[in-house]
Parts: structure tokens; sequence; C-alpha cells
């Protein structure tokens, strides 16, 4: 169970974050392909599921956000490829996840 503190601090901060965004328009997202790809043999595939940080709120391109640095960050870490898709929504919850994962 989530400490009440916790979730009114959550709930102001969405609010806060949508009155921002109401106020100075959207923050761009990317409209390319939600898999992104590291170089080397093997590749690991990975799954990436969140809310707007890994559908790449603020950037125009998939390779520029969260997906792609951490593909290209583990890559030389593991010495193998990545082959790494995001599955993301504005705001997310246990049953949008679910779905995500099914898709």
């Amino acid at each position: 169970m989530r400490d009440p503190a916790s979730f009114l601090l959550g709930r102001g901060l969405e609010g806060a974050f949508n009155r921002a965004l109401s106020r100075y328009g959207d923050l761009p997202i990317p409209h390319d392909s939600p898999v992104v790809h590291a170089v080397g043999p093997d590749p690991d595939r990975l799954l990436l599921i969140g809310s707007g940080t890994v559908r790449g709120l603020g950037v125009t391109a998939n390779e520029l956000g969260l997906g792609g640095q951490l593909a290209r960050r583990l890559s030389p870490l593991t010495g193998r490829g990545v082959d790494l898709e995001m599955g993301g929504a504005t705001t997310l919850t246990v049953h949008q996840a679910a779905d995500l994962i099914d898709g």
C-alpha cells in the first residue's frame, strides 16, 4: 500500500506537469519506430515498458531518448548487440502495462 503523502505528492506533480503542458504546448514525441538497435554480435533482446520517459516525451527520435541511450550503454558492457523495444504511454497503469506486454 502506498503512503498517502507520496500519493498526494505524485498527484500534485502530475497536475503541475499537465498544467505546464496545456500552458506551453505539447512536448515533442518520437514518430519513428519504438525499436532501437546497438551493433554487436548475438544481440540481446530487451523490452522496456514505462510512462513518458520510455515513450520518448521531449525528444524527436527514439534513438535520442532513454531506449537509445540504454542500448548504446549496454552494448559495450556486455560485448553484445542490443535490440530494445519500447512500449509506453503518457500515464501508465498496471492494466495498460499488461496490454503493452501482450501486444
